[in-house]
């Protein structure tokens, strides 16, 4: 498995300040409609803010999603992360790392970064996941799970020579699924792991 290599001109000049100014003028935004709690407001600039996925063909748009789908997972996560903050001073630490996200980590393109991409994507879907839906239905807890995971490991694999992706990234999403299947095995509508052991 080696990591495909893409010599990538430094973005520079006026067109990538406007781009980093964007970004960061998005991630204020979301803050701002946190703080004054329209939550739905922020969430539909997030995803509007994705909206050249749409800008090609219909054929397009299954691998233009998934291409993007990392930074949407982060993008929701964080949300998620401001909205459950409790104090300013932490939802502007989540609004901080929502730029590093934005302008630092999103657009690099090396091996190294982009398996960062990944981990973060993975750690912040799963904690996002069970952080504002921990108590809901375990059958949509384990499919959501399962495409985090999926996500994730195919935006891990894509970036390298790797012919059995696909596959690999299915053995993970079923990894995870299972492994949220497991811990949250419920018995009169709650966790195992909270009951006791008889």
């Amino acid at each position: 498995m080696r990591p495909l290599i893409a010599k990538i001109k430094p973005a520079s000049g006026f067109s990538h300040l406007a781009h980093v100014g964007l970004n960061i003028l998005l991630a204020l935004l979301v803050f701002a409609l946190v703080r004054i709690d329209f939550i739905q407001l922020a969430l539909a600039l997030i995803l509007l803010s994705k909206w050249r996925m749409f800008a090609v063909r219909a054929r397009f748009w299954p691998a233009n999603i998934r291409a993007n789908s990392v930074d949407i997972i982060v993008s929701v996560s964080l949300l998620l992360f401001m909205v459950h903050g409790g104090s300013q001073w932490l939802q502007l630490a989540w609004m901080a790392a929502y730029v590093v996200w934005l302008v630092g980590i999103k657009p690099a393109s090396s091996g190294l970064m982009v398996s960062l991409q990944a981990l973060i994507s993975l750690l912040f879907g799963l904690t996002a996941l069970f952080v504002g839906w921990g108590d809901g239905a375990l059958y949509w807890l384990v499919l959501i799970s399962a495409l985090i995971c999926y996500l994730s490991a195919r935006h891990f694999f894509d970036s390298f020579d790797e012919p059995y992706a696909k596959l690999l990234s299915y053995l993970w999403a079923y990894f995870g699924a299972g492994l949220v299947c497991r811990a949250f095995e419920r018995d009169d509508q709650r966790p195992r792991y909270l009951m006791y052991r008889e």
